[in-house]
């Protein structure tokens, strides 16, 4: 035989359980004894009334709500969440008042008026200028000062290269400068004509300082141009259109310079002027050009060292000196100038036979 399967019962094969459910009885209108004889029937109300047991009911219901709202009430003002609810407002409000007070004296206290404005060393710019760029006045809030705003007005300044703003309480800003450091000009080619004057329109001034990084940072004065070496041969359009290759051309520059420098005993130069290929430098105190190379400069400096220690001729009568042989590097052609003389048929001869053969009346030194 096959064992029969577990399962549910049928639903008609259910036993009962012998608990059948009594609904309930309200207590309003169950019956408490019999009435007698002598006892008064309950008096019915009438329309508009309201039977005495339900007013009763009424108000203990009343009562029971009005109890368990103050219930509620008191776990309410009992709770932790409300304590700490009621404390963080209280420190907020605390807060925010000792923080406005705490503004109105760092701003408003005459504790905090500047007194002292220190200045790092500066020579192209003095302190009154400094002073009324920055916008700064004697008893100004320190808080009320910008060191930012006071950076930013200060670097309008074209001598300015950069700068730095700090306060100390409770009186003092400081202020440190870095200024341009000029060590050379440049003039470009083109344009408008240079004017070399005294009092020359700023308009017509084509000459511009360049700092040690081959910056250009500001238009130069007459005064401003002393002592320096000035680059020519970069035109104005090669500058607007090609700015980074000019600046290239420009680092070479000071980097030559720096190169030509290293040995006192050469002659100082005033300008360096950029032909292609060829450097040609003009001597301060010597009428001569002096042409080299420039794929080698090293080396051709080297041969101009040889030349100037072995010449007889004195620098002052020698106007070219060329050392821009690529094919032979060694070789050097001076070209002195021409003597002063009586006859004037024989300085035309000799113009024209320099400028037929200059290989036949020119020293050549190897």
């Amino acid at each position: 035989m096959k064992p029969k399967r577990t399962g549910r019962a049928a639903p008609g094969s259910r036993k009962p359980s012998g608990v059948v459910p009594v609904r309930p009885v309200s207590r309003e209108h169950r019956a408490v004894g019999p009435i007698e004889a002598g006892d008064a029937e309950p008096e019915t109300p009438g329309a508009g009334e309201e039977h005495p047991g339900r007013a009763r009911q009424t108000v203990a219901r009343a009562a029971s709500r009005v109890g368990i709202a103050a219930t509620r009430i008191g776990r309410v003002l009992r709770s932790r969440r409300l304590h700490f609810g009621v404390a963080g407002l209280l420190f907020t409000a605390v807060l925010a008042l000792g923080a406005w007070r705490a503004y109105q004296y760092l701003y408003h206290s005459p504790h905090f008026g500047l007194r002292h404005v220190e200045l790092s060393p500066t020579y192209h710019v003095d302190r009154e200028t400094i002073l009324a760029m920055a916008g700064l006045e004697h008893g100004q809030n320190l808080f009320r000062i910008s060191p930012g705003a006071v950076r930013r007005s200060l670097l309008r300044h074209p001598w300015i290269r950069s700068v730095t703003v700090s306060r100390t309480l409770p009186d003092t800003l400081h202020i440190e400068i870095v200024e341009h450091e000029s060590v050379a000009a440049i003039l470009f080619s083109g344009g408008e004509a240079a004017c070399q004057g005294e009092n020359c329109p700023p308009a017509e001034n084509q000459f511009y300082l360049v700092n040690a990084d081959g910056e250009l940072f500001k238009r130069a004065t007459p005064d401003e141009l002393r002592g320096r070496v000035i680059i020519t041969g970069v035109s104005r359009d090669l500058y607007r259109t090609n700015p980074r290759g000019v600046a290239r051309l420009i680092g070479r520059s000071l980097a030559f310079l720096d190169l030509y420098g290293q040995v006192p005993t050469r002659p100082e130069l005033s300008e360096v002027h950029h032909a292609h290929d060829v450097l040609v430098l003009f001597l301060k105190h010597f009428p001569c050009a002096i042409h080299l190379e420039s794929s080698d400069l090293p080396r051709r400096l080297e041969y101009l060292d040889h030349l100037l220690a072995r010449m007889d001729l004195p620098l002052e009568k020698v106007r070219v000196i060329y050392l821009d042989d690529r094919e032979n590097p060694s070789r050097v052609v001076v070209i002195p100038e021409e003597e002063a003389s009586d006859d004037p048929t024989a300085s035309d001869k000799s113009d024209k036979s320099d400028k037929s053969d200059k290989s036949d009346d020119t020293p050549q030194v190897r």
